[in-house]
């Protein structure tokens, strides 16, 4: 017990310091303040002098500062000098801390809080000095650290705990970030042993807690998550009705995280030791406005913030997070039912899945461990839990995982625990509205942190068709939408997300809510956009699918593969060309059909039943309209990938087929016909009442003809292209479609287009050709073989002669064939010599060699007199190829009639000629020349002797004339 002389004697030692610290003078109290200092604390330790501590005991030094310290100490809180509110501010925390009572603590309180109020925080602020506010807070923090020190001075002082939660508000929006850290663990202290004042003041701490979730500091944000857990626990059971947690109500939850053994809940297990120290009961007024406070800040201002946290750039944030959202998912039933009330354990659910996408390794087991221990506790208290009325109890496989190997355990530890699938599917209902509206959000982060939580969600709940099924229809839109986003990002993780759904037993179900829009099913599907939307989620549901469900719903993708609104997409543009992003999503949705059905049980593996194959050709149907897409139109590389496709498909059918390609096609040749033509009435259909092709020109099996552009057109170019090597059976149909479109009346660049696929045409199938050729020839060839001028009717011209020549050099026409041909043809062919294209003149040259050998002696004279001079000026052509397959025409044009044919005027003419090129400067033309003027001998060979003679000496060599000479003496 404290002696009177004793604390007298400490009195007139340091009265005369005490006496400075009331003076006006400024230095005077700043000495005074140093001298007091110095004597009362070391300097090194900051504690109480050890000769103080020595010669007084603790009861008398405790007297002593009550009764003639603490006031003045106190009112230099608000001296002027810096150095004086500092020094204050240390002795009395020193004292506080180190002599004073529990009970003088309390008293101390009740002098110092009104002064703070006065000086923290204020505006204009009074106190400038960051340091100082730092040992206020210290003070603050001291006061409420233990419960036992303002119990009683609460109750007879209302005001006091008013004063404490204002400096905390005030501090919480300090510019010093100490300040800031300080008074978040100070807002845990209060909820620990004042719920009272932390629930009648918590909207105010809520609202200054969230602003510093912004703080460039992440240490500071990580202690605004641990006071702001604390505050939510606290206020959320009065905002629910639910009161006030007492003692008795958290025994269980201190012994339940005593035995947390996770490093992750060290932060966890401080919190539940702060909340156990709540005082017994305690008990907050019924205030119904206060409560709808709290519930308003708890939904509209705290979990907003906290869903942005989720995206901090700080890992140890997010973590710290992860771990706040775990202990919450865990206040019902020990702590709290206010969560529930109040439908915040579905957003604080939400932020932990999302979090369990998170890029750290660490954030994401922290996160799962955290899913898988609420899982646990909520099957452990939820009444009527039962597996089976949840969930199945064996659940789909799922080969989805998009975590590191490290956090692999972990994670498929939560996606095969039933209690975790059985606790998220239960909340799923308030899960998915919030989810969906985020895929539409502004940013691209928030779209991919939706879509990945939604992938999240989906998976856990692939075993419950309840929990996804009712809104399966806005998931799909979502979905679909997002995979058509501008940013890869997106894309990926909606491909990803519809993948999910895949896994589960929804996955059919999903895929046909896809495949409408793809077909244009529905009103506002009928446009590329959503025909792009529909094809990606289809396909993107399918490469999550088991074996067993892609072969279920294989069919129907291949049917919506094949649908002709999909095909003929684009046909009444401009250019009649197909959406260039729905070419993309079709040629994916090709690319995943093969390649699950070529899996080793998959439904292209062997083709036993007409459906199959009706899918095979749907499949084909989509490649022939993607390949007859111009080039300049797609990506670049989808020549390729639709090659890659068909060969897989080929030989995933044909395993042991030498030409599994040529296999395929010859088994579905006739069927992608049959398609393809018929597409163009569906064509006139759509275009109510018109004509997609040429006025007037009908004769296509009674359709209306393509235009150049029309996807039909451009698809039975390809499946000819590829497949020509099966068209032979199919000739019957074809050669009329190709005759139609190259009529007379028809547009050049439309009978440009089939005289090119004609000449491809040619080079297969060469036993089915011959029965085909005279009706070529007359009803397609022949008048697009006629002078025309134009440059595109000079292009057209040459490929028209390019297919006369094609059926000549393989074959196909005999001589009786050309009996029934040559005669109109010639006088077509002889203009054509003059033609202005070099290699158009080559052809016409090469093409009447190959008649005149098929058909030697034929000619009578009158042919000879009208070709012989368009040949013989050919050999002054400015082309030596030209010249050159001119001189082959003449070795079978003089054996294309007989002698007397030549007789006259005609051979004599020819020899002039020849004898004048036999001096060419080119010597392979003379060689030429020779061979021709030995064939002259067998007309007249007497002639050609007298000629060759008298023409010897203006040659510049007679090697050659002197051999023709002695040939022709023989």
């Amino acid at each position: 017990m404290a002696q009177f002389g004793d604390t007298e004697a400490l009195r007139l030692k340091f009265q005369r310091d005490l006496n400075c610290l009331a003076d006006h003078d400024r230095m005077v109290r700043r000495k005074g303040m140093q001298r007091l200092r110095a004597s009362l604390q070391d300097q090194k330790t900051l504690k109480l002098c050890s000769e103080l501590i020595q010669n007084n005991n603790k009861e008398t030094l405790e007297v002593f500062f009550v009764r003639y310290l603490r006031d003045i100490l106190v009112r230099s809180f608000s001296d002027e000098v810096e150095f004086c509110r500092e020094c204050s501010f240390k002795l009395v925390y020193m004292f506080a801390t180190d002599i004073l009572s529990k009970a003088e603590l309390g008293a101390l309180a009740e002098v110092c809080i009104p002064i703070l109020v006065e000086r923290v925080g204020v505006s204009p602020p009074l106190e400038t000095t960051e340091e100082i506010r730092l040992l206020a807070m210290q003070l603050v923090d001291l006061f409420i650290v233990d419960s036992n020190i303002l119990t009683k001075v609460l109750k007879s002082n209302d005001k006091l705990g008013e004063g404490i939660t204002t400096i905390l508000t005030r501090s919480l929006g300090d510019l010093y970030p100490e300040v800031k850290r300080l008074c978040s663990m100070a807002v845990r202290h209060l909820v620990a042993n004042f719920p009272v004042l932390a629930i009648t003041h918590g909207v105010d701490l809520m609202k200054s807690s969230v602003l510093n979730l912004g703080h460039q500091h992440a240490k500071t944000r990580q202690l605004t998550i641990q006071a702001l857990g604390q505050l939510i626990l606290c206020c959320a059971g009065a905002a629910g009705g639910n009161g006030v947690p007492n003692s008795s109500s958290t025994s269980a939850l201190q012994g339940d995280l005593a035995v947390a053994s996770s490093a992750a809940e060290a932060d966890l297990a401080v919190m539940s030791d702060e909340l156990a120290m709540m005082s017994d009961g305690a008990t907050l007024l019924e205030n119904p406005s206060n409560e709808a406070a709290l519930a308003t800040c708890l939904k509209d201002i705290v979990v907003p913030a906290f869903h942005k946290v989720v995206e901090d750039s700080s890992a140890s944030v997010r973590l710290t997070l992860a771990r706040c959202h775990g202990f919450l998912l865990r206040a019902k039933p020990l702590k709290t039912l206010g969560l529930a009330h109040l439908g915040l354990e579905a957003p604080f659910l939400t932020q932990l899945l999302a979090l369990t996408h998170d890029v750290a390794d660490e954030v994401q087991r922290v996160s799962f461990e955290a899913l898988q221990q609420a899982s646990n506790h909520w099957a452990e208290h939820t009444p009527g839990w039962d597996h089976g009325s949840a969930l199945s109890s064996e659940l789909p496989p799922r080969a989805l995982f998009v975590c590191s190997a490290e956090v692999l355990p972990v994670e498929e530890a939560v996606y095969s625990s039933i209690s975790t699938c059985a606790m998220v599917a239960s909340h799923s209902t308030h899960l998915l509205g919030p989810l969906l509206e985020a895929t539409s959000s502004w940013t691209v982060r928030g779209r991919v942190r939706a879509l990945d939580t939604l992938s999240c969600l989906a998976l856990l709940c692939r075993g419950t068709e309840s929990a996804l099924g009712p809104d399966l229809h806005h998931i799909v839109t979502s979905v679909a939408r997002c995979l058509c986003d501008d940013e890869d990002e997106v894309v990926a993780a909606a491909r990803h997300c519809a993948a999910a759904i895949g896994c589960g037993v929804c996955a059919t179900a999903a895929i046909g809510l896809s495949l409408p829009r793809a077909r244009g099913q529905g009103e506002g599907f009928d446009t590329a956009q959503a025909r792009t939307a529909g094809l990606m989620a289809a396909a993107a549901v399918l490469e999550g699918c088991s074996v067993s469900a892609a072969a279920q719903v294989t069919s129907a993708v291949c049917a919506t593969l094949g649908s002709v609104g999909l095909l003929l997409q684009g046909w009444d543009s401009e250019l009649g060309i197909m959406d260039r992003h729905l070419a993309a999503a079709l040629l994916h949705c090709c690319n995943v059909v093969v390649k699950r059905g070529s899996e080793p049980e998959g439904c292209f593996t062997a083709q036993n039943t007409p459906g199959e194959a009706l899918d095979v050709r749907n499949v084909l149907l989509a490649l022939a309209y993607l390949s007859g897409i111009p080039s300049e139109s797609v990506s670049e590389n989808t020549a390729e990938e639709v090659t890659a496709c068909s060969l897989q498909l080929a030989q995933s059918l044909y395993p042991n087929s030498e030409d599994p390609t040529g296999a395929l096609y010859s088994t579905h040749f006739s069927g992608l016909l049959d398609f393809i033509l018929s597409s163009q009435v569906t064509i006139a259909a759509f275009s109510a009442g018109g004509v997609s092709g040429s006025a007037g020109c009908v004769g296509m099996v009674g359709q209306a003809l393509w235009e150049n552009r029309d996807p039909s057109r451009r698809a039975f170019d390809a499946v000819l292209r590829v497949g020509a090597a099966a068209a032979g059976p199919s000739l019957d149909v074809v050669v009329p479609v190709i005759t139609a479109h190259v009529a007379m009346d028809c547009k050049p660049d439309l009978k440009l287009s089939m005289l090119c696929l004609l000449e491809a045409l040619l080079e297969c199938s060469p036993s089915f050709w011959p029965r085909f050729v005279v009706d070529l020839v007359n009803t397609a060839l022949m008048h697009n073989m006629v002078w025309k001028a134009g440059r595109v009717a000079s292009t057209v011209r040459k490929v028209a002669i390019a297919c006369y020549y094609s059926c000549l050099h393989r074959g196909y026409a005999d001589r009786a064939i050309l009996f029934k041909i040559a005669p109109p043809l010639l006088p077509v062919l002889k203009t054509d010599l003059d033609d202005y294209d070099a290699s158009t003149r080559e052809l016409v040259c090469l093409s009447l060699d190959l008649m005149f050998r098929a058909l030697p002696g034929a000619l009578s004279e009158q042919p000879v007199l009208e070709l012989y001079p368009a040949l013989l000026k050919r050999l002054d052509d400015s082309s030596d190829q030209v010249r050159y397959a001119v001189c082959s025409c003449f070795l079978s044009f003089l054996r294309s009639a007989p002698p007397k044919a030549f007789a006259g005027t005609t051979i004599d003419y020819t020899l002039d000629q020849l004898l004048v090129h036999l001096d060419d400067v080119d010597p392979a033309i003379q060689e030429r020349i020779f061979k021709v003027l030995r064939i002259t001998l067998t007309i007249d060979a007497p002639r050609v002797a007298k000629k060759a003679a008298d023409v010897r000496s203006a040659h510049r060599s007679p090697k050659l004339i002197d051999q023709l000479i002695a040939l022709a003496n023989e």
